[in-house]
């Protein structure tokens, strides 16, 4: 079975993110191609120039199709992108009132990853791809070590969240996570499922026979008919070994899914025969060690969560750090390191509108004043502007001669 040609033609499906009500109280949301920070723009204009991505703005413009489903399908095909975006849409996607199953039916890497952990269930095939890593920043220009170390502050904010994400999926201890995150670790199929991160390992069925990954050359791959860029990571495996021997070895039944862990629901406590319910002062009065212990754990649990806030709070708005941990609504450090990164993604945004709009602003200017200057009406003169003399230059001339022989006779006698 061949898993990873050589080249095909084969020309690839378009990236879009599209939200469709299948009615019934089902309701489906196709993300393929990468996570950008916002819609593809022109340069000059600041209009979209059509080219599609998976970004918040997109995804907003498709929630009205969702609203209302009991139970969201979201099928996911992606090389990541921006982490912030990633970890906006995975908070979009917990916040659905709906059972939410992400398919895996391509790769999902880097901020794909995050998004891939929205899911109350992760399904994987044989052939899907997962992959986590710290991610990088580009930078460009001239940067004071305060403006670097803030930098670094926003990076590791978002490694935080990022760790975070992955930690309430899995089970796994952050300090394991980091690990894994650090080492650009790529998972395939049933290892996905292993780590943590998948809940069903499905099999492929008739689709298994075509080739899943498709080596495109120069770092480019298609997955599952998308063409993925995977130049910018830096470990990239051997993915037709690993996809192939995934999908060979692979002994699941078509059809049956394989869960992860026992899923089924503890057992209720109030059921139980017997039960006998009191308020806090007649627990506290015939219970007092264990309501002591509670409160003891709780406020443990208090520091702990504001210890956790000052870790990441540095280079962060103090009033926002300061309602996080006593405002109306207090919340913990992945929460503001995300309620963050969010602001910090709108205000580049909003720094990018800016600049898009000041540059087409110079332009308009410019043409304005080419326009007004006249400019354009201007023929050209191929003697250099040196042409024939009117009658009025001529006869001028004429007399200015006249004159000048005039003296020169005077100046002989």
């Amino acid at each position: 079975m061949s898993i990873f040609a050589s080249r095909r033609r084969a020309r690839p499906v378009e990236p879009r993110i599209a939200a469709t009500d299948l009615g019934g109280g089902d309701a489906e949301l196709v993300m393929y191609g990468d996570v950008m920070a916002e819609d593809s723009r022109d340069w000059w204009t600041g209009e979209p120039d059509g080219r599609p991505a998976v970004t918040s703005e997109a995804l907003n413009r498709e929630l009205d199709k969702l609203r209302g489903a009991e139970r969201v399908t979201v099928r996911l095909n992606s090389c990541g992108g921006d982490l912030y975006t990633g970890l906006a849409i995975h908070s979009v996607l917990r916040s659905l009132d709906a059972e939410v199953t992400v398919r895996v039916e391509g790769i999902a890497a880097s901020a794909a990853s995050v998004i891939a952990c929205a899911g109350d269930r992760v399904v994987v095939t044989p052939g899907s791809i997962l992959m986590v890593h710290e991610g990088a920043l580009g930078l460009m220009g001239y940067y004071t070590g305060a403006d670097l170390r803030a930098l670094v502050a926003d990076m590791d904010a978002g490694v935080r969240a990022m760790l975070g994400v992955y930690a309430a999926k899995t089970g796994r201890p952050e300090d394991e996570l980091r690990e894994m995150v650090e080492a650009e670790t790529w998972m395939v199929g049933q290892e996905i499922v292993d780590a943590g991160f998948a809940d069903v390992l499905e099999d492929a069925g008739q689709d298994c026979g075509e080739p899943a990954v498709e080596d495109e050359g120069g770092g480019e791959v298609m997955v599952a008919g998308v063409l993925h860029d995977l130049s910018r990571f830096r470990h990239v495996p051997d993915l037709a070994a690993r996809v192939s021997a995934s999908a060979n070895h692979t002994e699941q039944t078509p059809g049956e899914p394989s869960p992860v862990s026992d899923m089924s629901e503890p057992p209720r406590a109030a059921e139980e025969e017997g039960e006998t319910f009191m308020n806090i002062s007649e627990l506290r009065e015939q219970h007092p060690d264990l309501v002591a212990e509670i409160e003891a754990a709780a406020r443990q649990s208090e520091r702990d969560r504001l210890a956790a806030i000052d870790e990441v709070a540095d280079g962060l708005p103090a009033d926002m750090v300061r309602e996080a941990k006593y405002g109306e609504h207090p919340m913990g450090a992945e929460q503001l390191a995300i309620a963050a990164l969010r602001a910090q993604s709108a205000e580049r945004s909003a720094r990018a509108d800016a600049d898009r709009a000041a540059a087409a602003r110079y332009l308009a200017d410019a043409q304005s004043d080419a326009e007004e200057s006249g400019t354009d009406e201007v023929e050209p003169d191929p003697t250099g502007g040196e042409g024939e003399d009117t009658e009025e230059e001529q006869a001028k001339k004429e007399v200015q001669q006249c004159a000048q022989l005039r003296a020169q006779m005077r100046g002989g006698r």
